[in-house]
C-alpha cells in the first residue's frame, strides 16, 4: 500500500490483521498479523482518513487480539516496546479500554497500559455553562503620572516649572445686551 492509505484501505489492513490472529488459535505467537496490526493501527492513529475511534473501534474479535497482543508481549522479548505501543494506542478508543480495564491480567503485566487505562474516558458532551463562566476581567489601569517624571530618579530634585514667554488672558464672559 501507499503512504497515503485511505481510510477504506486502512480498515481492510485492520480487518485482515485481526482475521489472521483469529485464525492463529490460542497459542500461537506469529509475528506476521503483529506487523499488519501495528499498521494499521499507526494509520488509524494519525487520523488523516478517519477517527482512531472509527477505524479502531469497529474491529471485532477484541478480546481474541488482546490475548494475542499479551502471548506475543510475554513471549517475543525483542516486540515488548512496539506490543505496549499498539496498547497504548488501543487504550485511547473508549471501546477498547473498557475491554482493557476488565482485564486485570493484561495491564498488570504491560506497565505502560496502566497510566492510560487510569485516564478517565473522555466526555463526549458540552461543558455546562453556568453565568460564572461569563466573567469580565478589568484591563491594566492606565499610568497617571507622565513618563517624564518617572524616568527621573527619586534623589534627583524635580524639575523647575517652565515660564511662559507671553501671559495668557483670562476668557472673558459675552456682554450683555
Amino acid at each position: 500500500m501507499k503512504a497515503g492509505a485511505t481510510a477504506m484501505e486502512t480498515q481492510r489492513l485492520l480487518d485482515e490483521s485481526v482475521q489472521e490472529i483469529v485464525r492463529l488459535g490460542k497459542d500461537s505467537v506469529e509475528t506476521g498479523p503483529f506487523n499488519k496490526l501495528r499498521t494499521g493501527i499507526s494509520r488509524a492513529s494519525c487520523g488523516k482518513d478517519g477517527t482512531p475511534d472509527d477505524l479502531l473501534g469497529s474491529l471485532q474479535s477484541k478480546d481474541d487480539v488482546l490475548q494475542y497482543l499479551l502471548r506475543l508481549y510475554e513471549k517475543k522479548r525483542m516486540y515488548k516496546k512496539q506490543i505496549a505501543a499498539a496498547l497504548c494506542t488501543l487504550a485511547e478508543v473508549e471501546s477498547w479500554a473498557e475491554i482493557m480495564r476488565k482485564d486485570a491480567s493484561l495491564a498488570a503485566a504491560v506497565p505502560e497500559l496502566q497510566e492510560v487505562l487510569e485516564k478517565p474516558p473522555p466526555t463526549t458532551e458540552p461543558p455546562a455553562w453556568s453565568e460564572a463562566a461569563w466573567v469580565l476581567v478589568p484591563s491594566a489601569p492606565e499610568p497617571t503620572a507622565p513618563a517624564a517624571s518617572m524616568a527621573a530618579p527619586l534623589s534627583a530634585p524635580a524639575p523647575a516649572p517652565m515660564a511662559s514667554a507671553a501671559p495668557t488672558a483670562a476668557p472673558t464672559a459675552p456682554a450683555e445686551s
